[in-house]
């Protein structure tokens, strides 16, 4: 497992996480209503913003298993 920047290939990854209730029931947003470009759009602009750090946990073949 390693730490890694949010790429666009994590997008699909993180919708399914998004559209999963079991994840999300107690989070204050409606992740239901996210589209793939939400990701993208949220992925593009992660790596502008100064203030926080957004990076993918990723597996040993880099694929995205969380943020």
């Amino acid at each position: 497992m390693k730490l890694r920047p949010l790429e666009e290939k994590d997008a699909t990854l993180m919708l399914e996480w998004m559209h999963d209730d079991s994840v999300v029931h107690n989070m204050g947003t409606d992740f239901s209503k996210k589209t793939i470009e939400d990701c993208l759009n949220f992925i593009e602009t992660s790596r502008k913003d100064s203030l926080n750090a957004h990076f993918a946990i990723a597996n040993d073949a880099d694929e995205y298993m969380g943020r």
